[in-house]
């Protein structure tokens, strides 16, 4: 019988009808069973990891089809997905320049193009499927009985059918003026805590199963206000972190950013469109002009960062809640419009 070394270990081999038999000494079977349990650690880990992963998409450059009319999208200003998986789009027809439409009656000197409606139903294969003209404006949404709502100086609702309006939240009968002394006056009449449409729509988010509505308007930089879904009367609202609308500073030196100093007590220049609700008990928004982190809300539902999933066809759209404005409009769009990678 001999010793030795490995690892700087002490092996024990022990020579038995010409063979040799490794026996390990206790120190190195603890640290290999160590080890074997770390793998497997890891391994369970992994296993659950990857069972927790969002699901992946990729980017479908195809849709949607060309449309019809030889119509050219503006920018788009809310896009929302149906209870069909079909697609709304809002957008900036006006956007498109006088070298963009030069097919439509007068200046038909092209073969392209043509302002289309500001409003455009698109199903699963890319196809028009409806469409009516309103107002231009920013942020949208669309509920499961089909209804359309529309952010321009309020929230309007639309018949799809017929683009009549059906309801709109009330809204303060005057814009904020410009002037310091006018200002001041405008704030005095309409403070925070304001139970109205104020400033500039940003974006609309329906939570069917509490029948709410939440609309961002840009007021004093920015306030969340949730209405009845059912009867657009006004239930609560909060600035942010979560401040009451009441404690909205008027103040503009509270909404200013200052380059690595300490962050600004309200919203900076506006509340932009990227407002989201998580299945955690928060909203997240993020403010125009200020480092790019999201500024946390009150209280919002669970829901709805979703995809819907149409197993029939394999697709799937993913409801990002989130709009774009681009001048590339088709690709902004597609970009909505993600295939399931299995």
């Amino acid at each position: 019988m001999r010793y030795t070394r490995a690892t700087s270990e002490r092996v024990k081999i022990r020579e038995t009808g010409g063979s040799n038999v490794r026996v390990l000494t206790p120190k190195i079977g603890t640290v290999l069973a160590m080890l074997i349990g770390a793998v497997f650690v890891i391994s369970c880990t992994d296993d659950g990891a990857q069972a927790q992963l969002a699901p992946r998409f990729h980017y479908d450059p195809t849709w949607p089809d060309p449309l019809p009319n030889l119509w050219k999208l503006g920018g788009v200003t809310g896009l929302a997905v149906d209870r069909n998986d079909n697609v709304w789009v809002y957008n900036r027809p006006n956007d498109a320049l006088p070298v963009e439409r030069r097919a439509e009656p007068g200046t038909d000197i092209a073969v392209c193009c043509v302002r289309p409606p500001s409003m455009n139903h698109i199903d699963k294969g890319g196809n028009v499927i409806g469409s009516f003209d309103a107002p231009q404006g920013h942020g949208m949404a669309v509920d499961d009985e089909g209804f359309v709502y529309l952010g321009q100086d309020t929230v309007r609702k639309y018949d799809p059918e017929t683009g009549q309006i059906v309801a709109e939240i009330a809204k303060t009968p005057e814009k904020e003026p410009d002037g310091e002394a006018a200002i001041a006056a405008f704030r005095e009449m309409y403070p925070p805590e304001t139970p109205m449409i104020v400033g500039g729509l940003e974006e609309i988010r329906i939570v069917e199963e509490d029948n709410e509505m939440y609309v961002a308007d840009n007021y004093l930089g920015g306030r969340v206000l949730v209405f009845n879904l059912d009867t657009f009367e006004f239930k609560r609202g909060w600035g942010a972190y979560g401040r009451p609308l009441a404690e909205i500073s008027t103040d503009d030196a509270d909404h200013a950013y200052t380059p690595n100093g300490p962050m600004a007590r309200d919203f900076v220049g506006h509340l932009t469109e990227a407002t989201a609700f998580t299945s955690q008990p928060k909203t997240g928004s993020t403010s125009r002009n200020s480092p790019s982190r999201p500024v946390p809300g009150q209280v919002a539902p669970p829901a709805v960062w979703r995809s819907h999933r149409t197993p029939s066809s394999n697709t799937s759209i993913s409801q990002t809640l989130r709009t774009t404005e681009s001048g590339s409009s088709t690709a902004t769009m597609a970009s909505y419009w993600d295939r399931w990678a299995e």
